[in-house]
């Protein structure tokens, strides 16, 4: 194993721990290649020519490009994840829709490979990209053995019981800020397009295209993520039954929400209280 980049040594995550490295070399030759987190904003990064071109010829040689965590920003921004399925953390999932749009996203998934790059989710799915490899190159017993010498899970696959569905772009029309706190607020009620475009003072079609340009989403689909994401935090902070829950976020119904549930959480509310609620 080596740690490559432009400069002779590094210094691990601000510390004075210094890390032996070896230059970026064309005539380097790898199986995996691996991009990992990185702390700080993602506007901060900056991919240099030299980075930009060894990673390519790596890519073009046949090494399997990965990536975790905020990595996969490192490769959509050189290109490498052009009309390629790829996943990330969910929070920077809508940095990435905006800035490189042809990156087939889905960060729903754990880890994703496609065309010799492979993607993984938040910072500890290190693990999960480490498990996938071991599976890849060596099999699923020792990949099995591995999992059960660290403790860890080796079936998880989504990601989608820990993002926040609430989590908006940066860059948000003051109209459109003032409405979704207006909606927080109001949360309880059974609101409507028509409610919404009347509070904005537009139509229904440009309350829509607002919407769209800015959260790359429908309003209902708005509503729908953030009842889910109140009811995920009132099912781990409270002793209250999804019943109530329902009723609190604005539902009525409450078989049709715990499906809308499930289906954006991948757990029932039961097993999501379960994993997630911090017993005494």
């Amino acid at each position: 194993m080596q740690i490559v980049q432009e400069e002779e040594s590094i210094v691990n995550f601000q510390s004075n721990v210094h890390l032996n490295t070896n230059n970026l070399d064309l005539k380097q030759n790898f199986d995996v290649i691996i991009v990992p987190p990185i702390i700080g904003d993602v506007s901060d990064i900056k991919v240099s020519k030299t980075l930009n071109a060894w990673l390519h010829h790596m890519y073009l040689q046949g090494s399997y490009i990965c990536s975790v965590c905020v990595g996969a920003y490192v490769l959509a921004s050189v290109g490498l994840l052009d009309n390629t399925k790829a996943t990330t953390h969910w929070i920077i999932e809508q940095n990435i829709l905006d800035n490189f749009p042809l990156v087939l996203l889905d960060v729903d998934k754990i880890v994703i490979e496609d065309k010799n790059i492979i993607t993984a989710g938040g910072v500890s799915a290190y693990l999960d990209l480490s498990l996938y490899l071991i599976r890849k190159y060596f099999s699923i017993s020792v990949a099995y053995e591995c999992a059960n010498f660290l403790v860890v899970d080796a079936g998880r696959t989504s990601q989608k019981h820990y993002k926040n569905l609430a989590n908006l772009s940066t860059a948000l029309d003051p109209e459109l800020k003032g409405l979704l706190t207006w909606i927080k607020i109001n949360i309880g009620q059974p609101l409507t397009l028509t409610d919404l475009s009347k509070r904005m003072h537009v139509s229904e079609r440009t309350l829509i295209r607002i919407f769209k340009k800015n959260l790359g989403i429908l309003p209902t689909r708005y509503l729908q993520n953030l009842r889910v994401q109140i009811a995920k935090e009132s099912l781990i902070n409270s002793e209250k039954s999804f019943e109530q829950i329902t009723f609190n976020v604005g539902y009525e119904d409450t078989t049709s929400f715990r499906r809308l549930f499930k289906k954006a959480t991948g757990l029932s509310p039961g097993e999501y209280r379960n994993i997630f609620m911090v017993k005494p």
